[in-house]
């Protein structure tokens, strides 16, 4: 027999990390969906929300009112600014996944949609986010180099260092 946890643990969040006094952040925000998973995820609210589309922006609004809507393009929105000095928890972004996806045959089809993962480096490097979660297709591992680089030989994940970690990525 199948049980529904009580009413008050419904929304209480599992993540033991506390991020009191920290702001998190939705970089191209949508309809509002990641913001959702954050805010049920770490019982915190998302504040700051950025898309260039209206529409967007706009069922962000309705779903997270209290959030601090950007109508702007990632690149022109300046972390600093945006922050205002407040810590950055955990960071969400959701960059354009078509330009780097099977569906378009991997082809680059437009330099300046293909690079939108960039701005995550720039928010990274800029407010230092203690989490960051990026939503996109596989093929995003292409795109540029990460800090995690693999072992050509046995594909584990190699340290700054260079030392190979002891258990291998694939299982």
């Amino acid at each position: 027999m199948t049980t529904n946890p009580p009413a008050d643990l419904a929304w209480r969040t599992q993540f033991a990390i506390d991020f009191a006094g920290e702001i998190n952040v939705d970089l191209f925000a949508g309809g509002g969906g990641a913001s959702t998973g954050l805010e049920m995820g770490l019982d915190r609210p998302v504040h700051i929300a950025i898309n260039h589309d209206p529409d967007a922006i706009s069922m962000h609004k309705a779903n997270h009112p209290g959030a601090e809507h950007y109508l702007s393009d990632v690149y022109e929105v300046d972390p600093v600014e945006a922050c205002r000095g407040r810590p950055v928890g955990w960071m969400h972004a959701s960059p354009d996944c078509t330009h780097h996806s099977q569906a378009r045959g991997g082809q680059p089809r437009k330099r300046s949609i293909r690079s939108l993962s960039w701005v995550v480096h720039k928010w990274a490097g800029t407010v230092r986010p203690r989490i960051i979660s990026l939503e996109n297709v596989e093929q995003i591992l292409q795109w540029s180099p990460l800090v995690a680089k693999r072992c050509k030989k046995t594909g584990r994940v190699v340290t700054i260092d260079q030392v190979t970690c002891p258990a291998p990525v694939a299982r």
